[in-house]
């Protein structure tokens, strides 16, 4: 029976978009159970784009035998479950939670979509310093992985050390011809535990490292691995702005929905008050 089934609902759904015959067929039903009904629309929604016939018949079944067996229980359920009103009530708040949620969200997106403007973003990270410390290691600089058979590496062992345009444009020239890897990241802060897995030695203390390299040169029997820190800010450090300012933000954000929904409901309360929609009894 269930083969059928699938077998009419593919049949169907290969030839859904070819006339109105079709598309009416398409969401024929497929199966009822105590007055619940499963169609094929219903089933053309769940199944995953891109099957084969094969496929799209297995996982038919699958779906076919999978909601008659949530029906099944759901009636046993309904007739045994010990207390009927506790669910009722379970539902109810969770209907004037979600209500409740969704109304919120949209008063928000209503009146907070303003951006936040740089200079708020630096007032707060000026103001809350403190608050703002890094869990991880970041640099700034340049990575290069190279064959040790690579050409020019005396030039390439000066140019990677230096922090000139040109010097900069050299490397980049040479990354494109001759480099496996090649990691710029001068002009923006990375985490260095990035950064240091590509480097085939590890790094025991990172923070020790930093401190203690400005370039660093290794080599295996294949390839010489070059990594040059033109700046770093430790773990636990405050972090530089630009680094921050996404994180701040979210913050600002934040405190902005914190703020509006408090006066929203403090207006609310007042309103209700002043309307006599609120009525406290004396015990």
């Amino acid at each position: 029976m269930c083969f059928f089934i699938t077998c009419t609902f593919v049949l169907l759904a290969c030839n859904k978009d070819s006339s109105k015959k079709a598309s009416s067929q398409a969401d024929a039903a497929v199966v009822s159970v105590f007055g619940e009904t499963l169609y094929n629309s219903d089933i053309a929604e769940m199944l995953p784009k891109g099957l084969g016939e094969k496929d799209s018949l297995v996982s038919v079944d699958i779906f076919v035998r999978k909601w008659i067996n949530e029906q099944l229980v759901y009636q046993i359920a309904k007739k045994n479950i010990s207390d009927k009103n506790q669910i009722d009530e379970m539902v109810e708040n969770y209907r004037k939670t979600l209500i409740t949620y969704t109304y919120q969200e949209d008063l928000l997106k209503e009146n907070l979509s303003q951006k936040i403007n740089e200079e708020e973003l630096k007032k707060y990270y000026e103001e809350n310093k403190a608050k703002l410390v890094l869990s991880s290691n970041l640099v700034k600089g340049v990575y290069l992985k190279v064959p040790v058979n690579a050409p020019q590496k005396d030039e390439l062992l000066r140019w990677y050390k230096s922090t000139s345009d040109q010097a900069k444009e050299h490397v980049e020239k040479y990354s494109l011809r001759n480099a496996v890897a090649y990691e710029y990241f001068y002009d923006s802060w990375k985490n260095f535990a990035e950064i240091a897995r590509f480097l085939p030695a590890g790094i025991n203390d990172q923070g020790q490292f930093l401190q203690s390299h400005k370039s660093y040169e290794v080599r295996d029997s294949q390839y010489i691995y070059l990594l040059n820190i033109q700046e770093y800010k430790l773990a636990g450090s405050v972090p530089p702005f630009e680094y921050a300012k996404s994180q701040i933000s979210d913050l600002v954000m934040n405190q902005r929905k914190e703020a509006f929904l408090r006066k929203f409901e403090n207006d609310i309360y007042k309103k209700a008050l002043d309307d006599k929609n609120i009525k406290f009894f004396k015990p």
